[in-house]
């Protein structure tokens, strides 16, 4: 008759248990990861003005942002402030409602007004309907 040998046990470590903590770490990195909120950065940092207004931001169909320096970005591409009328035109002939079409403009708060003044005369001029300022909400000081 043949007797096997006893099997050994290895002794009990500390570091056993880290290796389902060490799972669990990474699956709520992963979730994470993939839950988050992913959007897409402005091409140059706007610090938007303040306002007390309560309106709720909807979706918009073309967005430009004006920089403090006056640098003018219609769908995050630079366009000269000149040409900015054409470009519109052209956005409000390939809408399929021209009555519906909405613009955002995103301006940085530190701009001067002569400026805001001086893009808003080019958006007048391309015949938009609906053009909303996007500001923060907030107190004035």
């Amino acid at each position: 008759m043949r007797i096997s040998p006893p099997i050994q046990r290895r002794a009990f470590d500390n570091d056993d248990n880290l290796v389902p903590l060490i799972n669990i770490i990474f699956l709520l990195l992963i979730f994470f990861m993939v839950a988050g909120n992913i959007t897409a950065s402005d091409v140059v940092p706007v610090d938007a003005p303040k306002s007390i207004a309560e309106t709720p931001q909807t979706e918009a169909d073309v967005i430009f942002l004006v920089s403090a320096a006056g640098d003018v970005y219609l769908e995050s591409k630079p366009v000269e402030p000149e040409l900015l009328t054409d470009l519109l035109r052209e956005q409000l002939a390939l809408a399929p409602d021209p009555n519906t079409l909405r613009v955002q403009l995103k301006v940085d708060a530190a701009l001067p007004v002569e400026d805001l003044k001086a893009v808003l005369g080019y958006v007048r001029s391309a015949g938009l309907l609906r053009v909303s300022l996007l500001t923060l909400e907030g107190m004035f000081p």
